[in-house]
């Protein structure tokens, strides 16, 4: 069975990619008129998501022994905010809130997931949200970045039952996309 767009239904899926984690870091806020000025730590608690919204099945396949079948690996989701376990954030970062943590997460996140992808060129959404603290209830900061690929991708609703000429463009793209990189034939 095929969608409108004529590339089989079985050879595209939709992935969100989550991991958790935390670290132990003290840090203080120069620019803060508070407590928070002051020297202080916590344990903070991180949590990357990533979606993507159209994966061709070939990246992740069981059948091919020569495909990884793993699009992030968990353990490099982890070292982005590793090398903060244990240490005084002020040392690398002037003013480390939860906020300029989280976009520095987020920049490192899409920098890996691009490099991962193995140049494909897949569109992607990449969040980063940062607590101060492991135990609830707490705020927390989230930083989200949606990566396009060249062309504008449809929702799943215009993809399964949109217009065939309206996204011809990004279907040929794909598929050129997909058989350069011996994904489709």
């Amino acid at each position: 069975m095929t969608t409108q767009r004529g590339i089989p239904r079985s050879q595209l899926r939709t992935y969100t990619l989550t991991r958790e984690g935390h670290f132990d870091a003290a840090h203080r806020l120069p620019n803060y008129p508070g407590k928070c000025a002051t020297l202080h730590g916590h344990t903070w608690r991180v949590m990357a998501q990533i979606e993507f919204p159209i994966i061709p099945v070939e990246l992740v396949s069981h059948e091919d022994p020569d495909v990884c079948g793993i699009l992030v690996d968990y353990h490099d989701i982890d070292e982005l905010w590793a090398e903060w376990d244990h240490c005084y954030l002020n040392d690398t970062i002037e003013n480390p809130t939860a906020e300029v943590l989280a976009n520095i997460l987020l920049e490192a996140l899409c920098d890996l997931v691009e490099d991962s992808m193995g140049g494909h060129n897949l569109p992607f959404e990449a969040t980063i949200h940062v607590w101060e603290s492991c135990l609830p209830p707490e705020s927390c900061a989230t930083a989200t970045i949606y990566q396009p690929s060249e062309m504008p991708v449809p929702t799943e609703r215009e993809w399964m039952e949109g217009d065939e000429q309206e996204h011809a463009p990004w279907t040929e793209a794909l598929r050129e996309s997909l058989e350069r990189d011996g994904l489709l034939s």
